[in-house]
């Protein structure tokens, strides 16, 4: 799936973070694509930095849509299981 073209469906909300601030947890980025159908980014190094327990909480509060990795040496995308929920890895050149 294409990031950059499920920010630009017509209806297509893009948000910059989603945080949880009483307990310090965060998505880098949302796309919502329509009702009740929100995507889930999340950027860091490598995919050994991930914790899926952000997911976790976030999928509490909407539980359809497709979840991303984006790391930097990530060479090809790939799909792993990090707690309850599938997720695409990959780096964001792989998103065109």
């Amino acid at each position: 799936m294409d990031v950059r073209k499920v920010a630009a469906a017509p209806n297509a909300s893009f948000f910059e973070e989603w945080i949880d601030r009483f307990y310090a947890r965060e998505i880098d980025f949302v796309v919502e694509r329509g009702p009740g159908v929100v995507d889930a980014i999340v950027v860091k190094i490598t995919p050994d930095a991930f914790n899926a327990s952000n997911l976790n909480v976030f999928h509490s509060l909407y539980p359809n849509g497709d979840n991303f990795l984006i790391c930097l040496y990530v060479r090809d995308a790939y799909s792993i299981r990090r707690g309850e929920h599938p997720v695409i890895v990959c780096r964001i050149e792989n998103l065109n």
